[in-house]
């Protein structure tokens, strides 16, 4: 649970221009999705979610 919250957190403080268009690109890459821990991939459907799929949107 502690890596999951550590993960949300980077993400909020990361919440940038250039962050929030790459986060959702990372569907486009199957390899590279592949590659992400199953915290990484929880963290990111968390914060699309919380976003409402707009990452630019503040947190």
């Amino acid at each position: 649970m502690d890596e999951l919250i550590n993960a949300l957190k980077a993400r909020k403080e990361n919440n940038s221009e250039e962050y929030c268009y790459k986060t959702p690109d990372l569907d486009r890459d199957i390899v590279a999705f592949e590659a992400l821990s199953t915290v990484h991939k929880a963290a990111r459907l968390i914060y699309l979610n919380k976003t409402g799929h707009n990452p630019c949107l503040d947190l």
